[in-house]
């Protein structure tokens, strides 16, 4: 097996844990019939999952996570003659110490994830919000995120770990806590929110762009009585179809269909919403049908087909 997942493997055994799902051998490669099966029940699987294993430190499968980077240090004696003026120390006095210099430099733990191959994939994105419980594996550290904690042990392991409470819990995903946005009272604007971050990232295959985020679509419909339409919601369709390509760049299509036009899905990039709040919004536009056809077993995942007729006011 590749070392990364070797490494997962390890870590399950010294956790005691007697199972362990990886997509890459619980999936039956290139059979798209098993992939549609499955990707339908992802969402669950990272749900109901002890603890979700984030191999960030790893650029590749190849590369494994469990080995700690390799640091080269050394201590050089100094000494140091207060200045005129400076502090309490006499003028000409002489202070001895070490300067450690070592090599490679430390990157910030947070830009270590933050800026990760692993954080840049859209896939992830839905198993941050919906597992219970996450342990990254950093270059300098280890990291847990659960539904009401943040903890983190700094190098060396022995140290105590500093807690920090999850500061939001949004109503759309009752059982999910995550910092990555922050809650506006409304959930339709919570869902555009979670989807503006979503928006931006990577993926292999451009029809994986709604299953990815499919579980989130379950986990509202378990709260809501609504209709999902390719990444929007009938209830709150007017609203929802107030997108915009982020940074005001002009839309760009993917080259193989993964969404009706209107949809903020079919965009080849982050996308931002027009209307980040009910003040001043009144909604002129009236619904006279709208359809759209799944391409598969799982009605939120990826789509064959669908239009929307509506009337409206339109610029020129």
């Amino acid at each position: 097996l590749p070392r990364s997942l070797q490494d997962a493997i390890v870590v399950a055994r010294t956790l005691g844990a007697p199972y362990i799902w990886i997509d890459a051998l619980c999936i039956v490669q290139d059979d798209l019939a098993d992939w549609a099966d499955q990707a339908a029940q992802m969402w669950q699987i990272f749900e109901n999952s002890d603890l979700t294993i984030a191999a960030v430190s790893a650029r590749n499968v190849f590369e494994g996570f469990l080995e700690r980077p390799w640091h080269q240090s050394v201590k050089v004696a100094c000494e140091r003659r207060a200045a005129d003026g400076e502090g309490e120390e006499e003028d000409g006095q002489v202070s001895r110490g070490e300067l450690a210099l070592q090599f490679p430099h430390n990157s910030s733990n947070s830009d270590s994830l933050v800026n990760s191959r692993w954080n840049e994939r859209a896939w992830i994105f839905q198993e941050q919000i919906l597992c219970s419980r996450i342990l990254y594996f950093l270059d300098e550290l280890l990291a847990m995120d659960c539904l009401s904690s943040q903890l983190r042990t700094e190098v060396p392991l022995d140290h105590k770990p500093r807690t920090q409470r999850n500061p939001w819990t949004p109503k759309i995903l009752p059982k999910t806590g995550t910092s990555h946005v922050r809650t506006r009272g409304d959930d339709y604007l919570d869902w555009y929110a979670l989807m503006t971050f979503y928006s931006g990232k990577q993926l292999s295959f451009p029809e994986d762009k709604l299953p990815a985020v499919s579980g989130l679509a379950h986990k509202m419909l378990q709260t809501h009585n609504d209709t999902y339409l390719a990444g929007l919601w009938k209830g709150d369709l007017c609203r929802g179809l107030m997108w915009w390509p982020m940074n005001n760049i002009r839309a760009a299509e993917y080259s193989t269909y993964v969404a009706p036009s209107w949809s903020w899905a079919a965009h080849n990039g982050g996308v931002t919403w027009a209307s980040q709040g009910p003040t001043g919004f009144r909604q002129e536009m009236e619904l006279l049908d709208v359809v759209v056809s799944p391409a598969g077993a799982d009605p939120h995942g990826r789509l064959q087909s669908g239009y929307l007729d509506v009337v409206a006011k339109t610029l020129p």
